[in-house]
């Protein structure tokens, strides 16, 4: 798992450009950490930016001198509005405090949003199929 590890001033300008990287660069197998200024929202930093559901995406933000908030940011989709999970503190003294729960368990509650899905019974068995050079 990679850690892109992300430290902004905010600013209009830095936002646009943060954004765009994000799309540019977005990977599910990475995990995200952004420190983001105390005094910046999480709804008003992410209007116009789409964490997926399946991004670990992480926003620190210094609580005092000595204390770090960890946030997990994601949204269902991109017309929804942005979820947020109270992931943990860092400390100097003891370091990383985290949830014990895993992404998805984290993520059940799907506040409604209904989910469309197929379901497709074979019978006999079952080969892949693909195509090779000698066949296009």
């Amino acid at each position: 798992m990679k850690l892109k590890v992300i430290n902004i001033y905010t600013n209009k300008e830095n936002v646009k450009h943060f954004s765009q990287a994000f799309v540019d660069t977005y990977s599910s197998k990475a995990i995200w950490l952004l420190f983001l200024d105390t005094n910046t929202s999480l709804e008003q930093f992410f209007t116009n930016i789409n964490i997926p559901f399946d991004c670990q995406f992480l926003v620190a933000q210094q609580q005092s001198d000595h204390v770090f908030v960890l946030t997990e940011v994601y949204r269902f989709s991109p017309t929804l509005p942005l979820q947020t999970y109270s992931f943990g503190n860092w400390t100097a003294g003891a370091g990383l405090a985290w949830p014990r729960e895993g992404l998805y368990m984290r993520r059940k509650n799907l506040k409604g949003l209904t989910i469309q899905a197929t379901r497709i019974n074979v019978r006999g068995p079952v080969r892949k199929c693909g195509t090779s050079k000698s066949s296009l």
